[in-house]
């Protein structure tokens, strides 16, 4: 039942990009009383929650992959940052879901933030990444990540996911050049698998399905 409200959640947000579902909402289109939901979770945003994490999971086994193969953490965060966003764009559904969610204000101990850490981290050491403590560095890149995947979902242009990366890189001590140069970066194409939960709310976003 819990993996039934989260792909009725799926749905409803697949539907409505900008409206989070109200639990009658949730209840109705899943056939689940109202004592039945709050076994598995304590309201909807706490379902969400649950949602976007698990959604953030699945986008980090595809991105890290293509993002480690650099031995640069500057291009690292970038990359990473600027897949997620064209994914984002691509993808409104998606974008939705994670932004929705709360994603990333939510669980630090999330392996995603774990990747974040190792990269932020190796970038301070080898100094290409200004004196700021890892918190900070983290809040920076979450906040540029939540309004860019928010930009991304209501039709920002194809260049902001560069643009934005810059930003960020500059605000993180990047000189100006290197952060023009790293955010124009040449990008692998992320493959998203044909299954799993993000497959399904790519399927459900789409018309007729």
């Amino acid at each position: 039942m819990r993996a039934h409200l989260m792909e009725t959640v799926l749905i409803l947000v697949a539907r409505n990009f900008f409206v989070r579902p109200t639990i009658e909402e949730v209840l109705a289109e899943s056939g689940a009383s109202r004592g039945t939901f709050y076994k598995y979770f304590d309201s909807v945003p706490d379902l969400m929650n649950a949602l976007g994490a698990a959604v953030a999971y699945e986008l980090l086994g595809v991105l890290d992959p293509l993002v480690t193969q650099t031995p640069d953490p500057v291009a690292r965060l970038s990359g990473g940052f600027r897949m997620s966003l064209r994914l984002a764009g691509k993808h409104p559904a998606l974008g939705n879901m994670l932004v929705q969610s709360g994603w990333p204000n939510v669980d630090k101990s999330h392996p995603v933030f774990a990747a974040l850490s190792r990269d932020i981290e190796l970038g301070i050491r080898q100094r290409r990444f200004s004196k700021v403590s890892l918190p900070v560095a983290l809040n920076m890149v979450a906040g540029c990540m939540v309004g860019g995947t928010h930009s991304m979902g209501i039709g920002a242009s194809k260049t902001y996911p560069d643009e934005a990366a810059f930003c960020m890189l500059r605000g993180l001590g990047v000189e100006s050049d290197e952060a023009q140069a790293i955010s124009k970066m040449r990008l692998a194409n992320p493959r998203i698998p044909s299954s799993g939960i993000v497959a399904r709310l790519l399927v459900a976003q789409t018309p007729g399905a």
